[in-house]
């Protein structure tokens, strides 16, 4: 049976400062749909300042190096570092990165 989780929306936290006087504004937003929102300007009653963030790419492509050691015919380590050619974010210059070690035995 599927948890309650998964079936609602991933919804992550998105920390603001409001830009009249400063105070947090805590938002909910789901990164992959982006986000939009309209506060009002403290200084100009009426007026309303926007804010709207591009969603998060779905795919992206790039590529993969790495090192791998073979020590006594049995022992295995090996260290990869992958990156994204593409950003999965433009207006704030995201990419995906990683490092991934492994370590094993090989039978």
């Amino acid at each position: 049976m599927p948890s309650s989780r998964t079936q609602k929306e991933k919804m992550l936290r998105l920390r603001l400062k409001s830009p009249t006087d400063g105070k947090a504004i805590h938002e909910k937003w789901n990164p992959m749909k982006g986000y939009s929102g309209e506060f009002p300007s403290g200084n100009s009653p009426g007026y309303y300042y926007n804010l709207e963030l591009d969603a998060l790419r779905h795919w992206t492509y790039g590529g993969v190096a790495g090192l791998k050691a073979v020590v006594n015919g049995h022992y295995t380590v090996s260290f990869q570092y992958y990156e994204s050619i593409k950003e999965i974010q433009s207006q704030c210059d995201m990419r995906d990165y990683g490092y991934q070690l492994s370590v094993g035995y090989t039978f």
